[in-house]
């Protein structure tokens, strides 16, 4: 094999290009202890997101969604995880200063910044959902499950378990209740729209959603108030609660024969190979629910962490939690969906106009409603979502408030007042996501969201494993973490993952403009905005590179090498830098001057 040297600098400041030096923010503080980075990341675990992914793998059987998941964990999740972590941990700041590492490269860092703000303008109402429905559930007979509430039209039937022929086939049943609506149908349209007459009205405000997602915003500005560490406290509760009640949850849902029922179809072995060819080519999709709702959450939680955390065993722990938790809800919804096919025949029947997020909490609470003790599994039940879809708007917070206040030194003294502005403004443009029109729209969202993701955390590895290189890399792995990088790992990460992210984003692509059909006509007025508005974005990055480039003096390409040198790149912490200068052979990095030149060898 044929050796390509190349000489590439080793690091410098900011003297030498000019540019204004980093200072740390000293007061961010970090993790009382590394349970709090595991609260930190696992907190959505159960989140509405991981109940949305059934959808991709339907009816998989266990052995599909093994394979995919063993592909999606060893080629995708820990490599990406791995890298945030890396980037994160090593430099100690937020989405945006990380890009010391490779200062041309910046402009991603202000596009995740900017994406994490328009994601927070609709996410809470997602939240605020079952939020209702557990404020709701607190009632001596739930509403959706009788017809005798003041929104119920004369269509509305109750259809009881034991009331239902299951020698019926689902033609039957669709004839029988063609022009019926259940109570879950009229609940929703309820919650949406205000009364069932005003069911066409999709822009009516829903004042009901409106109000629980204020709530939520003010819960958040409180969790954020007191700090890092009183954050990490207060996740350690969300997360433990959420467990064990998605655990009480999971043994319920156990207990009712038809589970055991869709366990046994769960555990046969599929006979279409075309059917094992999909859903491995979708596993690179499981790797965005590891990094949540927003854009580098994992990079800023890892930027809490002690500097000599063990990131490959966080990584891996973290990793493998969030898939045994998919496998648990994957069981869950085919457990669920069995046990209403087999009760309630054509299940989806006059749900043609709700949006699939709308449409799964109805399956939800229609299921726990006929389950003894309805209110309390239903409480329990939504109190998960509930929990994990804060937790994810919170860190998603997080995120934004961290990127601002490493990169704008001058927001650092006024903490609370940009908390309690982002906290405002954000409530206020909730305010259209609160209505049918605008909880509809969210729906193709999702994948929209995805999409930039893919895109974003692709350049993170060029950056990372190509710009920056694969040596420095291992190098500053080994320091941070006393233990070597094996060199198949790097191979994997520089060349496998890129392949599969490239393939999940033209799954996401697609998927996005396939949902288009279903959204009404003045919802795709919104979505084509909210395109224009998630996917132009991606432009400022290369926008951004030729502002830098032609900023720059020299030749171009003594311009784009200057830029791609990392810029201020140690760490933090005064007696690490002072180790890591040793180990590096730099004398000056220290002093935050000019630093030597050093030339490495890069082998292809």
């Amino acid at each position: 094999m044929t050796n390509n040297v190349i000489r590439i600098s080793h690091n410098v400041t900011s003297y030498d290009t000019g540019n204004k030096p980093y200072k740390h923010d000293f007061a961010r503080g970090k993790w009382a202890t590394r349970w709090d980075f595991y609260a930190v990341a696992l907190s959505h675990c159960f989140g509405f997101r991981h109940f949305l992914m059934h959808m991709v793998f339907y009816r998989a059987g266990v052995v599909p969604i093994i394979i995919s998941h063993i592909l999606g964990m060893v080629f995708f999740m820990l490599p990406l995880y791995f890298t945030q972590m890396f980037m994160g941990q090593f430099s100690s700041t937020g989405i945006i200063s990380v890009f010391r590492i490779a200062p041309l490269f910046k402009g991603v860092g202000y596009i995740s910044l900017f994406l994490n703000l328009l994601s927070c303008s609709y996410f809470m109402v997602i939240a605020a959902f079952p939020l209702y429905i557990v404020f709701a559930s607190m009632q001596s007979n739930l509403p959706w499950s009788h017809c005798s509430n003041h929104f119920n039209s004369e269509l509305c039937v109750v259809i009881k378990p034991e009331s239902v022929n299951t020698s019926w086939s689902s033609t039957d049943f669709y004839n029988e209740y063609y022009n019926k609506t259940l109570p879950t149908h009229e609940f929703l349209s309820f919650i949406l729209n205000g009364n069932n007459e005003e069911m066409e009205e999709s822009s009516r405000l829903s004042w009901r959603i409106l109000l629980c997602t204020l709530l939520i915003w003010i819960l958040i500005s409180a969790v954020l108030f007191k700090g890092i560490e009183t954050f990490g406290k207060i996740f350690r509760f969300i997360t433990a609660a959420s467990f064990i009640c998605m655990l009480l949850t999971f043994l319920r849902i156990l207990c009712v024969p038809e589970s055991w029922e869709a366990i046994g179809k769960f555990f046969t072995l599929s006979s279409s190979y075309s059917r094992y060819l999909h859903y491995i080519v979708a596993s690179p999709i499981l790797a965005l629910s590891v990094f949540g709702a927003g854009w580098g959450n994992v990079l800023t939680i890892a930027s809490y962490n002690n500097f000599k955390e063990d990131i490959g065993k966080l990584s891996f722990i973290t990793c493998f939690i969030q898939i045994f938790t998919f496998l648990i809800t994957c069981i869950c919804f085919t457990s669920i969906e069995t046990y209403l096919e087999k009760h309630f025949g054509y299940m989806y029947f006059n749900y043609s106009h709700f949006d699939v997020i709308s449409l799964q909490f109805v399956i939800y609470a229609l299921y726990f409603s006929h389950l003894g003790w309805p209110q309390f599994w239903t409480i329990l039940f939504f109190a998960v979502i509930f929990l994990t879809q804060f937790a994810e708007g919170a860190l998603q917070m997080l995120t934004i408030l961290t990127a601002i206040y490493d990169e704008y030194e001058f927001t650092r003294i006024y903490k609370n007042i940009v908390l309690g502005g982002l906290v405002g403004f954000f409530g206020f443009i909730s305010i259209f996501f609160c209505s049918a029109d605008g909880f509809g729209a969210l729906k193709i969202l999702y994948p929209i969201a995805g999409a930039n993701k893919l895109v974003i955390i692709l350049i993170e590895l060029l950056v990372v494993l190509w710009i920056y290189g694969r040596l420095r890399f291992q190098r500053d792995v080994r320091f941070m973490t006393g233990k070597p990088m094996k060199s198949w790992k790097i191979w994997i990460m520089r060349f496998l993952t890129p392949i599969g992210i490239l393939i999940a984003l033209l799954y996401a692509t697609v998927e996005s403009f396939m949902q288009v059909r279903f959204i009404s006509s003045l919802s795709l007025i919104v979505i084509f905005v909210f395109l224009f508005l998630k996917l132009t974005p991606l432009l400022y990055v290369p926008g951004y590179m030729i502002y830098k480039v032609s900023s720059a003096t020299g030749t171009i390409l003594e311009r784009i090498r200057k830029l791609c040198v990392p810029n201020d790149w140690y760490p933090v912490d005064p007696i690490e830098r002072r180790t890591y200068a040793d180990y590096t052979g730099s004398t000056d990095i220290n002093d935050l001057v000019h630093a030597n030149v050093l030339t490495e060898s890069v082998h292809f």
